[in-house]
């Protein structure tokens, strides 16, 4: 609709909503306020659209109350809760959404409305983990046949996407894709297919990202398919393809033609000429830095320049994205302008961290996907603190730098772990040089787009040091070279193609050669020559991984044509950043200053899964003879050192373990983990024994949300814990706080160190490794030694025995290792 037309909709809509108010009929004046909202919206005057909806509510109330009243309180709430979004009110929006499902009662054809647009509202807000079983209900109330389920079910797999479980979401994009022919044009096909391309970028499968994001573009061009704004998003993201395809001329075209677009169509929309103008910049930049052209780098610039000067005028959210996007293209190739670049950064840190402030409210797992997805949604891959970290480093100024990278971490870990006085990154670094003993080291990597660093923090009062990442031709690396790095070294050692064994199953063999070749050369990369002769020879190396290398352990590369680092280099302490180590030693010091300290070491293995257990997942699992012989290794190992208490088959059930955590010293836990598809932790569940008639504490599983909702302070004692079970140290990897799963949700119950393994565990050489390990434990019976070195003492012997890593080097100790 024309502006001139939204003109006179506002000029006559008032006149006639007092000529039916004249007439007694007060319902139609209030429908009439959904014309002047939509007049206010097309005109893009987002604020007197609020006004006339919150003018139509206050009539609402005062009006006498029917059915037809309610369902248009339920409309005028979720027209609000949309006007909300588009202002960046997420919290307002949710608010309003609620509002709306309050006025549609357990059994209204509103409510499976209302609570679908409570869904989008937490998606809009970042609350994807909060969304998705609101979706779910709204699926369990619609009939099969219903025009909105395929709607609802993109919602579903959208959330997915952004809580980062990529393989499940391209499932039910698939499923839906196959349910629209070739001739289908509707939005919701070109959405499904546009979702799909970005779910295929993810996963790197550019080639069929291209062809799913060719055939959304075939539903928005044709004259009134899809919307034009759809359509610069998916043009956006075809450049973002075809730079990843390394075509950077037909990117350029793409994105030029998209400027051109908008410019002759739509040229006072702000946003859509803003997204347009930043994938330009994209484009232009990706063929100056690979061509060392300065014609392209300062086209990027003038893109870039064009659509900040937008931003102002728009006082849109994308000012961060743009501030950082610019910031970035300052400092990497325009030296002169540093300060500038600086700046730049850290106006977008101001506003980054507005945002956070609004997410401290949230619950612990929204609150680290709403961290995530501002990096993809606001920011791109300029993040604004790395971004100002790598402009100071290129100043000499690697303090600051390192206090900015320690701010960009452990939001959501210190939060959990009480330890928010240390997002204040120099005092968390300050009270980690106090925590590392004579000779210790922290290092802290920071991985990046196109170069990464990795900070050097020694125990005494020298100063920080700072080594950029290069491969062995001298070029700096970026996270996709990283990237590929850790997951070849994780392929080999699992074996490529092979399938991985589970506990239970036999550990099997990798080729050797391809393991060896990749270990070395991520060594290189990450371990550069002047380091390594600092910290070879240290007592011990606490390390803050980023990005993948959070999945690969650093004992596994080869230092030398013949040696892992296991035999070569020190003991590694793994923590999700400065904070949480500071925070370990101080739990494990106060510890070791209680009076009181617990003696008893608790130890579960073994559960029977028989005919009894709930699911045809947990009938099916394997016995664990292993995980027995190792409690009974443990327990004849530590018998004479404390008391144990050791819960085997049907006695290893969760409310036993509920019950002796706050006693404990050390807690042991052998069993099967499952995955879990409805978590958004992505860790999966602890099998325990199974119960035939489950209840809220005790349903036969461990999960994350049971460590956080009931588990508090529980393990306030305990010194260590360990999962010896597969694969127990993953779950959602963020870009800047690490990894979510059970070691730190067995921090927040109050315990500063915690095992856990990277890959599936074989089970006989997981209870050898653990046998050894006890015994080393009960022989050191004055504590003398901390725990880590005899676990790389048990590691180093059973590296004898099983000489592959895929066998001795799963598990990784993280917090303190004392």
């Amino acid at each position: 609709m024309a502006a001139r037309d939204h003109d006179t909709t506002l000029r006559l809509v008032p006149q006639l909503q007092e000529k039916f108010r004249d007439a007694g009929q007060a319902i139609q004046a209030i429908k009439l306020y959904s014309w002047r909202a939509t007049a206010h919206r097309g005109l893009g005057q987002f604020e007197r659209e609020l006004e006339v909806l919150e003018s139509a509510q206050r009539d609402l109330r005062d009006a006498e109350p029917s059915n037809e009243l309610r369902a248009l309180a339920v409309d005028f709430d979720i027209l609000k809760s949309t006007v909300l979004r588009r202002l960046s009110r997420f919290d307002a929006a949710i608010d309003a959404a609620e509002a709306a499902l309050r006025s549609a009662p357990t059994g209204s054809p509103l409510r499976p409305k209302a609570l679908n647009f409570l869904a989008v509202a937490y998606q809009s807000g970042g609350r994807d983990a909060s969304a998705l079983p609101v979706l779910r209900e709204v699926l369990g109330l619609l009939p099969p046949t219903h025009p909105q389920l395929a709607a609802v079910s993109f919602n579903v797999a959208s959330s997915l996407l952004r809580l980062g479980r990529t393989d499940r979401a391209l499932a039910m994009l698939d499923a839906l894709d196959r349910d629209f022919d070739t001739a289908t044009s509707s939005v919701l096909a070109m959405r499904v297919r546009a979702t799909r391309g970005t779910a295929l970028m993810h996963l790197h499968r550019f080639e069929e990202s291209r062809v799913a994001l060719e055939s959304a573009l075939q539903r928005i061009d044709p004259p009134g398919l899809g919307s034009f704004s759809e359509a610069v998003r998916v043009r956006g993201q075809l450049a973002d393809c075809l730079r990843a395809l390394r075509q950077p001329d037909e990117a350029l075209a793409v994105s030029r033609e998209l400027v051109e677009r908008v410019r002759t169509r739509h040229g006072d929309d702000h946003l859509l000429m803003i997204d347009a103008l930043r994938n330009l910049s994209r484009s232009e930049r990706y063929i100056g830095e690979s061509s060392s052209s300065r014609d392209h780098l300062e086209a990027s610039r003038e893109a870039i320049q064009e659509a900040l000067e937008l931003t102002r005028k728009s006082d849109s959210p994308k000012t961060r994205w743009v501030e950082s996007e610019l910031g970035s293209l300052l400092a990497d190739h325009f030296p002169d302008e540093r300060s500038r670049a600086i700046e730049l950064f850290g106006s977008a840190i101001d506003r980054l961290e507005q945002r956070r402030t609004e997410a401290r409210a949230f619950d612990p797992v929204d609150r680290a996907a709403f961290y995530a997805r501002l990096r993809t949604s606001e920011f791109g891959r300029w993040d604004p603190y790395e971004g100002r970290a790598h402009a100071l480093l290129r100043g000499g100024e690697t303090l600051a730098a390192l206090i900015d990278v320690e701010r960009a971490r452990a939001r959501s870990a210190a939060s959990l772990l009480g330890a928010a006085e240390y997002e204040d990154g120099e005092d968390s670094i300050l009270d980690a040089r106090r925590v590392l003993r004579r000779g210790e080291w922290a290092l802290v990597y920071l991985v990046a787009e196109r170069r990464s660093t990795v900070f050097a923090v020694p125990s005494d009062q020298g100063p920080a040091l700072a080594f950029e990442l290069r491969d062995r031709r001298g070029q700096p690396v970026g996270d996709d070279a990283i990237d590929a790095l850790a997951s070849g070294v994780r392929n080999a050692i699992l074996g490529s193609g092979s399938t991985e064994p589970a506990r239970g199953e036999r550990v099997g063999r990798a080729k050797s050669r391809p393991l060896m070749q990749i270990a070395r050369e991520l060594f290189d990369v990450l371990m550069p020559a002047d380091l390594w002769a600092r910290v070879r020879s240290a007592p011990l190396v606490h390390v803050v991984p980023h990005g993948a290398l959070h999945l690969v352990p650093l004992e596994v590369l080869l230092t030398d044509k013949r040696g892992f680092w296991l035999d070569a280099g020190p003991p590694v302490a793994y923590a999700p950043s400065l904070a949480t180590l500071t925070w370990s030693e101080s739990r494990r010091a106060r510890q070791q200053e209680s009076k009181t300290p617990a003696r008893e070491f608790t130890v579960f293995a073994g559960p029977e899964f028989g005919d009894a257990a709930p699911s045809d997942t947990v009938r099916s699992l394997a016995p664990l003879p292993g995980s027995v012989r190792e409690a009974i290794a443990i327990h004849a190992s530590v018998e004479t050192l404390a008391g144990v208490h050791v819960r085997t088959g049907a006695d290893a059930t969760e409310s036993a373990l509920f019950d002796l955590a706050p006693r404990t010293r050390v807690l042991h836990i052998a069993t099967h983990q499952i995955a879990d598809e409805s978590s958004a932790w992505r860790a999966g569940r602890i099998v325990l024994q199974p119960v035939s008639d489950p209840t809220s504490t005790d349903d036969g599983f461990l999960d994350i949300d049971d460590l956080l909702d009931r588990w508090d302070g529980r393990l306030a004692a305990c010194e260590l814990t360990v999962l010896s079970s597969c694969q127990s140290r993953l779950g959602r990897l963020t870009s800047d706080e690490g990894v979510f799963g059970f070691p730190l949700a067995f921090q927040r119950a109050g315990c500063p160190a915690v095992l856990s393994s990277l890959w599936p565990v074989g089970d006989e050489a997981t209870a050898d490794l653990m046998a050894d390990f006890y015994a080393r434990i009960a022989a050191d019976d004055e504590g003398e030694e901390c725990r880590l070195l005899h676990l790389v003492t048990a590691r180093r012997a059973l590296k004898k025995a099983h000489p592959h890593p895929q066998a001795w080097a799963p598990f990784v100790w993280i917090g303190s290792p004392r």
